[in-house]
């Protein structure tokens, strides 16, 4: 069966990390075919955030998932450089 859904699979994303299934979902978009494999056997809650830089707020914006991040986004308060 395992098999089966790999020779499906256009493209293999090794890691279901935030990049893998951004990738993934990105791929979908495009009509292709992505098989994400993850190591882990379980999902955790981590208890932390992620940060964006630019380049993935472009990135998840051409996606057309601006809205979405701004719904659950919380903005910095301040910034030290």
């Amino acid at each position: 069966m395992a098999e089966n859904i790999i020779r499906q699979a256009d493209v293999i994303i090794a890691g279901a990390g935030i990049g893998g299934l951004t990738a993934a979902l990105a791929l979908h978009e495009h009509g292709i075919n992505a098989l994400v494999l993850e190591s882990t056997r379980e999902l955790k809650p981590l208890g932390v955030g992620i940060n964006l830089q630019l380049q993935a707020a472009d990135a998840l914006t051409e996606m057309n998932l601006r809205e979405q991040l701004e719904n659950i986004a919380i903005p910095p308060q301040n910034l030290c450089i």
